[in-house]
């Protein structure tokens, strides 16, 4: 009896024993075999990932949606499925939005296929798409993003009988962008969805060289971002479809947008007081950070809704601004802003950190609502619509129509008149009084230009007289010839209007046309010399000097002035004509020679040509002749 009962401990020992290992055997031989099946799958989603770029932390996007039997589901963060696996419950209807820094107009737009109904309107972000009561499934959907550039929206899904989709390679892929994830005409049910957004790879276009870049007609699209590295560098009909950056590299040089779209932001790290031009076109907002040269202006014309920002960096940089200006904010401290011209500023807003900022605006400037929220120095003889005071040592020295003080502010703006410093020496008048009585009263070239030199330091013309012009190389004012002085003076005549009235704008005036007429001086130079000597130069000579001109002219601050009579904008357009004519693929090696030889015995010297406007003639008759 002891016996038997030992035996049956004894079995039951070994039993439990032998279960207790074979267990133990189990469960290793499952860990080991379920560890090898979860890392498979982990690589072949991790593959897939690779493959179509990895998520955004930034923007991101979450979704909720209507299930059969379940009813509303709350919303999910991707890459979080919505839905349901192995329960036969399709989906009914999905509502989808972006999550993070979202830009604002930026959005997701959505569009379901419904069984009966085929494909719905689209909807937008966080509406609903689909129904809800009606039993009917979603079979298939397509989502895309509006206003997002630079991002792609990426989807997959599980569908009745067919599994997960789009299948890669014998991989779970995804679809992006607007394609079909589901089936239609099938009467198959969309079970489960995964979303999430993706940052498309950046690609940079770098200009590092000077020219004109971009068709003459027409518009190219330039994919990623885009650099401008050197000076005299003109884009047109260009659409950019991410940020634009002008660098350090630009210097103190000119950079020329035509008709260019940004769909990111514009960077202003380069350029000087004749920089950047902005003629039409589409811009997110213009950045101004801290510049190579410690100044920079800008140029815009025929622009709608311009926003200019100054950074936080661009502390201590003096900044021009002429023409229409959507909005301009100043985040940076210590900085000089002037304006020139009819120029038209919507909003200004002077930040909170934008200490020490002064602000000059020139007769004929109007900001239409100036908001200061820290103190500042308000100048010049602009209009000032509205002014909202936030912040105490506010100065004005012409007091704004309409002025609206924050409680909060302990000592109210002030309206300070500017100060005229007495004549060195004492008594007398300012000097620059009697000088800009003197330029406005000259009515012939002589008098003008006895005005313009005999008052050069009271008018601030000593430093520009003897001024080095990009495309004049050596030459300065003085170095022009007698007949090229004389048409500036007449110049000056013809363009002053009712008188000048500051000495900033003679001088503003004065700078440009040095530059016209130094730069004609100079290429009329080399454009005769090319012309007397057909093997001195090849081919390309004929036309070079005419890229220089037109980028020089560019450059002037005030397009709309005249030279000899002839408007910028004409002289200009016959410029490229003339440029057009000897470019073309039908103007022969042989033809140019030949047009050179028609040029060359059309005058009397080997440097024949004296007006840029009897050299375009003379090249256009040459070129029809030959």
């Amino acid at each position: 009896m002891i016996q038997k009962e030992r035996n049956s401990v004894m079995r039951k020992l070994i039993t439990g024993k032998l279960t207790s290992g074979l267990l133990c055997v189990f469960m290793v031989l499952s860990v080991f075999f379920s560890t090898g099946v979860f890392a498979a799958s982990t690589e072949a989603d991790t593959s897939a990932d690779e493959t179509n770029t990895a998520a955004v932390e930034e923007i991101g996007v979450k979704y909720c949606g209507h299930v059969q039997n379940k009813g509303d589901m709350p919303y999910v963060n991707s890459p979080t499925p919505l839905g349901t696996r192995g329960e036969s419950l399709r989906i009914e209807g999905f509502c989808f939005d972006l999550t993070g820094p979202v830009p604002a107009g930026a959005k997701l737009v959505y569009q379901v296929h419904v069984q009966n109904r085929g494909w719905m309107a689209p909807v937008s972000s966080a509406d609903f798409a689909g129904t809800r009561g009606e039993s009917l499934r979603v079979e298939s959907i397509r989502i895309s993003l509006e206003n997002l550039p630079g991002y792609d929206v990426y989807y997959r899904g599980h569908v009745q009988n067919v599994g997960d989709i789009p299948q890669a390679s014998g991989e779970w892929g995804w679809v992006k962008n607007g394609a079909d994830l589901g089936t239609t005409g099938s009467s198959l049910r969309l079970e489960e969805i995964t979303v999430k957004i993706v940052k498309q790879p950046t690609t940079t276009t770098t200009y590092d060289k000077a020219g004109t870049f971009g068709p003459e007609t027409g518009s190219e699209e330039v994919a990623g971002d885009a650099i401008i590295n050197v000076p005299d560098v003109t884009l047109q009909n260009l659409h950019i479809k991410g940020n634009l950056t002008i660098g350090e590299g630009v210097g103190s040089g000119n950079v020329t947008l035509n008709n260019v779209t940004v769909d990111g932001d514009t960077f202003v790290n380069g350029g000087g007081k004749n920089s950047i031009h902005i003629n039409g076109g589409s811009y997110s907002k213009i950045v101004v950070q801290k510049t190579a040269s410690g100044n920079v202006r800008i140029v815009a014309t025929n622009v709608d809704g311009l926003e200019v920002v100054i950074s936080e960096n661009a502390a201590g940089e003096a900044i021009i601004l002429e023409g229409d200006f959507a909005d301009v904010t100043v985040n940076a401290p210590d900085v000089n802003i002037s304006t020139q011209g009819d120029t038209t500023i919507g909003n200004m807003t002077v930040g909170k950190n934008a200490t020490g900022c002064e602000v000059t605006l020139a007769e004929g400037t109007k900001v239409e609502d100036m908001v200061l929220n820290s103190g500042a120095d308000v100048k010049g003889k602009g209009t000032i619509d509205k002014a909202e005071v936030n912040a105490d040592n506010v100065k004005f020295e012409t007091a704004p129509t309409e002025q609206v003080v924050d409680p909060g502010v302990v000592v109210p703006p002030v309206v300070v008149p500017p100060v005229v410093p007495p004549t060195p020496g004492g008594g007398g008048t300012d000097p620059s009084v009697a000088a800009l009585a003197a330029v406005n009263a000259a009515n012939t070239a002589t008098a003008m230009q006895d005005a313009l030199e005999d008052n050069a330091s009271a008018l601030g013309l000593s430093t520009i007289m003897t001024k080095t012009y990009t495309y004049g190389n050596t030459l300065t004012y003085n170095d022009l010839d007698s007949g090229r002085i004389t048409a500036l003076a007449n110049d000056m005549i013809a363009n002053r209007g009712s008188g000048f009235t500051t000495t900033t704008a003679v001088q503003n005036m004065f700078d440009d046309f040095t530059e016209a007429r130094v730069t004609i001086e100079y290429q009329l130079g080399r454009a005769n010399t090319a012309i007397a000597d057909p093997t001195a130069y090849p081919n390309g000579a004929d036309t070079a000097f005419i890229d220089d001109v037109i980028l020089s002219l560019n450059g002037l601050s005030n397009q709309s002035l005249t030279l000899s009579g002839q408007p910028v904008s004409t002289l200009k357009a016959d410029l490229i004509t003339t440029r057009s004519l000897y470019n073309q693929a039908s103007f022969t090696t042989a033809k140019k020679d030949a047009a050179r030889v028609i040029l060359y015995h059309g005058g009397t010297s080997p440097y024949p040509y004296q007006s840029m406007r009897s050299l375009l003639e003379a090249m256009k008759s040459a070129y029809l002749a030959v």
